[in-house]
């Protein structure tokens, strides 16, 4: 019986798993077609997943914001760069949400 370095073992899964990534398909479907053992897939998939870097905090970009006294009024200014956006009461939070990534990412 042959024995395989465990680093050399690593490499292979993560060379397969890569790939799986660059395609379209499911983690079945890559399987059957490469004939690979899909719970050893698996298992190796979740095992690489746990040590990905960058992690997805690492890729958050923070906004400076700056907080002033309230003003009595009926709205919330959100100042982001030059940008200013009047937020009412009911306002739509998705659409705030994508407003402000965008500024985000121009300023």
């Amino acid at each position: 019986m042959q024995t395989t370095n465990l680093n050399e073992l690593q490499l292979l899964w993560l060379s397969r798993v890569e790939e799986f990534k660059k395609g379209g398909l499911t983690q079945a479907g890559f399987c059957k077609l490469n004939e690979y053992n899909l719970k050893s897939f698996n298992y190796w998939f979740r095992k690489f997943k746990k040590i990905e870097t960058p992690s997805q905090a690492e890729n958050l970009k923070w906004v400076s914001v700056n907080v002033t006294e309230p003003v009595n009024s009926n709205f919330l200014a959100v100042r982001i760069g030059a940008a200013t956006i009047e937020v009412m009461p009911g306002f739509n939070k998705h659409l705030l949400a994508e407003v402000v990534e965008a500024l985000g990412k121009s300023c």
